[in-house]
């Protein structure tokens, strides 16, 4: 007998609700609740979730010193080497895939076992949300505005946005969509003005929109220039806005700009001090509760104060070879994950985790809080967060506390600044041999591979002359962390000396430089510079 079970999609903060069939305890497939929000509308990640589950690579067991085990040994493992270390030398990791009870109850069980150190791990850009106040959004909002203001391409990401907005566009016929972007996208494609800017400075226009609609601008003459746009065009979108109500939604990408930390700060400036603006934020979930970052710990563990890491953190991406060199520094390595890693494991001990689908909890969402709820136990005796500190500790412990809800909001002053070294970065030259800038997309319907593999990379027609390559090709890539080969996509949309790449491809997201925010502590992939060729 086949059962109906409801709950929320984990895999972005739209929330959207989703059913299964489940039948024998087993999910069998994706089911549309239409008497919701989404009205039944899922994008390709939702309707991945059946597959995501019922994984062929789900990991079941743990592995223990490069041997498969049993769950009960590898915790009995972990009990062992913990008492190993002095409390100040551990460092415990969480992620997005925590609900708000499991961050209280693992942030609880760290102080209660007398630990130090715990950081939230993310090298998604959607983590900048995580810094200022910001209020839940109205679905009214989204479907009454008078225009979208968009960064970036939520179409090809978070596609059940754009129903609310054909909402909002059949309900208003002066209804205009704005985007914001250095690639043509199927957002782009809507838009009644496209803003197409120096790819990997979405934030700096944010910010020159921000001065003109303020009257705070001086001169946007130097920030036009080195935007690659006409000086009128901040006032001329400033003009499409200016008292009326809509929208503003902000979509990052890994490796897309250089500073998604302004672009996200200029939208909460511009949602404070714009009446009508309401800033809908679009990316993977937030945790809804905050710790030190991870890469705030990084001299402690290349100078070997941390000696070790041990991560619930199943998101967390180790096998990137920027942070495989910096897990070695640790004697002692405890990871997790939902899937069976990729060739040898080369850490001491690794974990399965049951994944949102597969229990109960709050989670934020851009609309407010929204339940998880339980469509199937745990797989195979996979276990959530919780369940291993019961089992390590061998009781319950109760919660006493919470973690704080969000960091800090930038001050102006930090705004400035972060605009101005953006501006002195678009002048600077590539580095001598690599003349392509290198950026990514991250298209849900590549999401875990299940409906597209995506081991692309598109370039302009006329940077594909040059390397002497055409539509199909194998091209070599190449940048200062790696080099692979991907297949040649042409396309227009792409603009001239540049190259995108899909965050969804493992061995694509590893050509990214991975750098540190000097303000806020965080590790970004951002733009990087590479050489391409035929193959």
């Amino acid at each position: 007998m086949s059962d109906r079970e409801s709950t929320v999609c984990p895999f972005c903060n739209l929330g959207c609700r989703l059913s299964f069939e489940v039948k024998d305890g087993e999910v069998r497939r994706v089911e549309y609740t239409a008497n919701s929000r989404n009205e039944g509308r899922l994008c390709p990640r939702g309707n991945a979730a059946s597959s995501f589950v019922n994984h062929p690579k789900r990991l079941y067991h743990s592995i223990v010193e490069g041997k498969s085990s049993s769950i009960a040994a590898g915790i009995e493992y972990l009990r062992r080497r913990l008492s190993d270390y002095k409390p100040e030398e551990v460092l415990f990791l969480y992620d997005n895939t925590f609900s708000v009870e499991e961050i209280d109850a693992y942030s609880n069980w760290i102080s209660a076992s007398g630990f130090k150190n715990m950081a939230y791990v993310s090298f998604s850009p959607a983590k900048v949300f995580n810094y200022g106040k910001r209020n839940s959004v109205n679905q009214d909002a989204v479907t009454s505005a008078g225009y979208a203001l968009i960064v970036g391409d939520p179409y090809s990401q978070f596609s059940v946005v754009s129903g609310y907005l054909a909402k909002a566009k059949s309900d208003n016929k002066d209804f205009r969509y704005i985007v914001v972007d250095s690639v043509a996208s199927n957002t782009s494609h809507f838009a009644h003005k496209f803003i197409r800017v120096k790819p990997g400075f979405e934030g700096l226009f944010m910010f020159g929109l921000w001065k003109v609609l303020t009257g705070k601008d001086k001169e946007s003459a130097p920030l036009a220039e080195a935007l690659d746009l006409e000086t009128g065009a901040f006032e001329s979108t400033a003009g499409m806005i200016r008292n009326r109500e809509g929208i503003l939604i902000n979509s990052p990408v890994y490796a897309r700009s250089f500073d998604p930390f302004l672009t996200h700060a200029v939208c909460l400036r511009l949602a404070r001090d714009i009446d009508g603006i309401t800033y809908l934020p679009l990316g993977i979930r937030t945790p809804g509760r905050v710790a030190k970052p991870f890469s705030s710990f990084l001299p402690m563990i290349m100078g070997g104060r941390v000696k070790a890491i041990i991560s619930f953190a199943p998101t967390f991406p180790w096998g990137l070879m920027h942070l495989r060199s910096v897990l070695k520094k640790a004697d002692f390595v405890s990871l997790s994950s939902f899937f069976i890693p990729e060739g040898r494991f080369e850490f001491d001990l690794l974990l399965p985790m049951a994944s949102e689908l597969e229990k109960k909890g709050t989670i934020q969402t851009v609309f407010g809080e929204e339940k998880l709820n339980l469509v199937i136990p745990s797989i195979s005796g996979t276990l959530s967060v919780g369940h291993y500190l019961d089992r390590i500790s061998g009781s319950p412990l109760a919660s006493k506390g919470s973690l704080p809800d969000y960091y800090e909001d930038f001050a102006d002053s930090d705004i400035e600044i972060r605009a101005k070294a953006l501006l002195d970065m678009a002048s600077e030259k590539p580095k001598k041999g690599y003349k392509h800038l290198l950026m990514a997309s991250e298209p849900a319907i590549g999401f875990m591979s299940v409906f597209e593999n995506e081991d692309w990379i598109k370039i302009n027609p006329r940077d594909a002359q040059i390397i002497e390559a055409s539509q199909g090709d194998e091209v070599g890539v190449e940048t200062e962390q790696t080099d692979i080969a991907l297949k040649l996509v042409i396309s227009e949309e792409i603009p001239q000396g540049a190259a995108l790449v899909s965050a969804n491809h493992g061995p694509s997201l590893a050509l990214f430089e991975l750098s540190t925010d000097s303000s806020t502590c965080e590790g970004l992939l951002k733009p990087t510079w590479s050489r391409l060729w035929k193959k």
